[in-house]
Protein backbone atom coordinates (compact mmCIF):
# COMPACT_ATOMS: atom_id res chain seq x y z
CA UNK A 1 0.00 0.00 0.00
CA UNK A 2 2.82 1.89 0.58
CA UNK A 3 3.60 2.62 -3.01
CA UNK A 4 -0.36 3.02 -4.11
CA UNK A 5 0.03 5.89 -1.20
CA UNK A 6 3.21 7.14 -3.10
CA UNK A 7 1.40 7.15 -6.88
CA UNK A 8 -1.81 8.83 -5.05
CA UNK A 9 0.31 11.75 -3.49
CA UNK A 10 2.25 12.22 -6.85
CA UNK A 11 -0.99 12.35 -8.45
CA UNK A 12 -2.84 14.85 -6.52
CA UNK A 13 -0.04 17.39 -6.26
CA UNK A 14 0.49 17.52 -9.51
CA UNK A 15 -2.76 18.20 -10.02
CA UNK A 16 -2.75 20.53 -7.26
CA UNK A 17 -0.06 22.33 -8.11
CA UNK A 18 -0.95 23.14 -11.99
CA UNK A 19 -3.93 24.28 -10.54
CA UNK A 20 -2.26 26.97 -8.74
CA UNK A 21 0.53 27.36 -11.13
CA UNK A 22 -1.54 28.29 -13.86
CA UNK A 23 -4.38 30.10 -11.71
CA UNK A 24 -1.47 32.17 -10.94
CA UNK A 25 1.12 32.13 -13.32
CA UNK A 26 -0.62 32.68 -16.34
CA UNK A 27 -2.08 36.46 -17.31
CA UNK A 28 -6.19 36.54 -16.22
CA UNK A 29 -5.75 33.37 -14.57
CA UNK A 30 -6.89 34.68 -11.23
CA UNK A 31 -9.24 37.42 -11.99
CA UNK A 32 -10.74 34.29 -14.42
CA UNK A 33 -10.84 32.41 -10.85
CA UNK A 34 -12.86 35.18 -9.31
CA UNK A 35 -15.22 35.52 -12.21
CA UNK A 36 -16.40 32.06 -11.87
CA UNK A 37 -17.39 32.08 -8.30
CA UNK A 38 -19.74 34.95 -9.92
CA UNK A 39 -21.88 31.80 -10.76
CA UNK A 40 -21.93 31.15 -6.90
CA UNK A 41 -23.14 34.95 -5.94
CA UNK A 42 -19.48 35.64 -4.97
CA UNK A 43 -19.02 39.17 -6.38
CA UNK A 44 -17.16 42.25 -6.50
CA UNK A 45 -15.27 42.88 -2.91
CA UNK A 46 -16.53 39.15 -2.17
CA UNK A 47 -14.83 37.35 -5.37
CA UNK A 48 -11.54 38.24 -5.52
CA UNK A 49 -10.82 37.35 -1.56
CA UNK A 50 -12.71 33.99 -2.54
CA UNK A 51 -10.44 33.21 -5.05
CA UNK A 52 -7.54 34.19 -2.94
CA UNK A 53 -9.22 31.56 -0.15
CA UNK A 54 -9.25 28.68 -2.55
CA UNK A 55 -5.81 28.95 -4.51
CA UNK A 56 -4.58 29.00 -0.42
CA UNK A 57 -6.88 25.90 0.53
CA UNK A 58 -5.32 24.27 -3.12
CA UNK A 59 -1.96 25.31 -1.60
CA UNK A 60 -2.49 23.77 1.41
CA UNK A 61 -3.67 20.61 0.24
CA UNK A 62 -0.19 20.07 -1.49
CA UNK A 63 1.39 20.50 1.79
CA UNK A 64 -1.04 18.61 4.22
CA UNK A 65 -0.40 15.70 1.49
CA UNK A 66 3.16 15.38 2.32
CA UNK A 67 3.22 16.47 5.43
CA UNK A 68 5.41 14.20 7.66
CA UNK A 69 3.27 13.85 10.53
CA UNK A 70 -0.05 14.03 8.12
CA UNK A 71 -0.70 10.44 7.04
CA UNK A 72 -3.80 9.91 6.15
CA UNK A 73 -5.22 12.79 7.69
CA UNK A 74 -3.17 14.80 5.14
CA UNK A 75 -5.85 13.77 2.41
CA UNK A 76 -8.42 15.57 4.14
CA UNK A 77 -8.30 19.01 2.48
CA UNK A 78 -7.84 17.45 -1.11
CA UNK A 79 -11.12 15.46 -0.02
CA UNK A 80 -13.25 19.07 1.11
CA UNK A 81 -11.66 20.33 -1.89
CA UNK A 82 -12.46 18.23 -4.38
CA UNK A 83 -16.02 18.04 -2.80
CA UNK A 84 -16.56 21.55 -3.12
CA UNK A 85 -15.35 21.56 -6.63
CA UNK A 86 -17.78 18.44 -7.93
CA UNK A 87 -20.43 19.85 -6.00
CA UNK A 88 -19.98 23.50 -7.80
CA UNK A 89 -19.39 22.34 -10.75
CA UNK A 90 -23.10 19.98 -10.42
CA UNK A 91 -24.61 22.80 -9.25
CA UNK A 92 -23.34 24.94 -12.21
CA UNK A 93 -24.58 21.96 -14.79
CA UNK A 94 -28.08 21.94 -12.73
CA UNK A 95 -29.11 25.36 -13.36
CA UNK A 96 -27.69 25.35 -16.56
CA UNK A 97 -25.05 28.61 -16.16
CA UNK A 98 -22.69 29.54 -18.35
CA UNK A 99 -19.54 29.30 -16.64
CA UNK A 100 -16.14 29.06 -17.82
CA UNK A 101 -13.65 26.22 -16.23
CA UNK A 102 -10.88 28.11 -14.21
CA UNK A 103 -9.58 25.01 -12.97
CA UNK A 104 -6.67 25.26 -14.08
CA UNK A 105 -5.67 29.04 -15.46
CA UNK A 106 -7.48 30.48 -17.79
CA UNK A 107 -10.05 28.70 -20.55
CA UNK A 108 -12.76 29.86 -22.96
CA UNK A 109 -14.45 26.51 -22.65
CA UNK A 110 -17.75 26.43 -20.28
CA UNK A 111 -18.25 23.72 -17.74
CA UNK A 112 -20.00 20.50 -18.77
CA UNK A 113 -20.25 17.17 -17.56
CA UNK A 114 -16.61 16.12 -18.40
CA UNK A 115 -15.65 18.48 -15.69
CA UNK A 116 -18.22 17.02 -13.55
CA UNK A 117 -16.67 13.43 -14.44
CA UNK A 118 -12.60 15.12 -13.53
CA UNK A 119 -13.70 16.30 -10.35
CA UNK A 120 -15.52 13.36 -9.51
CA UNK A 121 -12.63 11.17 -10.29
CA UNK A 122 -10.41 13.49 -8.25
CA UNK A 123 -13.12 13.03 -5.47
CA UNK A 124 -12.53 9.33 -5.54
CA UNK A 125 -8.73 8.99 -5.92
CA UNK A 126 -8.60 11.71 -2.52
CA UNK A 127 -10.87 9.23 -0.90
CA UNK A 128 -8.66 6.78 -1.30
CA UNK A 129 -5.68 8.16 -0.03
CA UNK A 130 -7.50 9.19 3.20
CA UNK A 131 -8.11 5.69 3.83
CA UNK A 132 -5.13 4.01 2.73
CA UNK A 133 -3.30 3.10 5.87
CA UNK A 134 0.05 4.98 6.08
CA UNK A 135 3.00 4.12 4.30
CA UNK A 136 5.68 2.26 5.45
CA UNK A 137 9.57 1.50 3.92
CA UNK A 138 10.19 1.30 0.49
CA UNK A 139 12.59 0.66 -2.32
CA UNK A 140 13.69 2.93 -4.50
CA UNK A 141 12.90 0.99 -8.18
CA UNK A 142 8.98 0.13 -7.32
CA UNK A 143 9.07 3.94 -5.60
CA UNK A 144 9.93 5.26 -8.96
CA UNK A 145 7.25 3.18 -11.01
CA UNK A 146 4.82 4.30 -8.48
CA UNK A 147 6.07 7.81 -8.55
CA UNK A 148 5.82 8.15 -12.47
CA UNK A 149 2.55 6.55 -12.54
CA UNK A 150 1.39 9.54 -10.72
CA UNK A 151 3.12 11.80 -12.52
CA UNK A 152 1.37 10.57 -15.75
CA UNK A 153 -1.84 9.86 -13.70
CA UNK A 154 -1.97 13.77 -12.81
CA UNK A 155 -0.95 14.63 -16.61
CA UNK A 156 -3.97 12.44 -17.84
CA UNK A 157 -6.48 14.57 -15.33
CA UNK A 158 -4.48 17.84 -16.35
CA UNK A 159 -5.49 17.70 -19.85
CA UNK A 160 -9.03 15.67 -19.40
CA UNK A 161 -11.04 18.13 -21.23
CA UNK A 162 -8.28 17.84 -24.50
CA UNK A 163 -8.56 13.93 -24.11
CA UNK A 164 -12.28 14.27 -23.51
CA UNK A 165 -13.11 16.59 -26.56
CA UNK A 166 -10.26 13.90 -28.77
CA UNK A 167 -12.35 10.72 -27.63
CA UNK A 168 -15.99 12.55 -28.31
CA UNK A 169 -14.42 13.72 -31.67
CA UNK A 170 -15.43 17.54 -30.85
CA UNK A 171 -12.46 19.83 -31.14
CA UNK A 172 -10.56 20.42 -28.81
CA UNK A 173 -10.75 23.18 -25.93
CA UNK A 174 -10.14 26.99 -26.95
CA UNK A 175 -7.69 27.86 -24.12
CA UNK A 176 -4.20 29.15 -23.61
CA UNK A 177 -2.53 26.43 -22.40
CA UNK A 178 -3.32 25.65 -18.37
CA UNK A 179 0.51 24.86 -17.47
CA UNK A 180 2.01 27.99 -16.55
Amino acid sequence: MAYLSLGIGVLLTGVLLVAVLGKLGRRGGFTGLAGSLDAFGLRGRVARPAAAALLAAEAIAVVALWWPAGGRVGAVPAVLLFTAYTAGVAWTLHRRLAVDCACFGTSRDRLRGRHLARNAALLTVAATAAVLPAGGAVEAAPAAVAAVAGAVGAALFVFWEDLAAVMSGAPAPSNERNLP
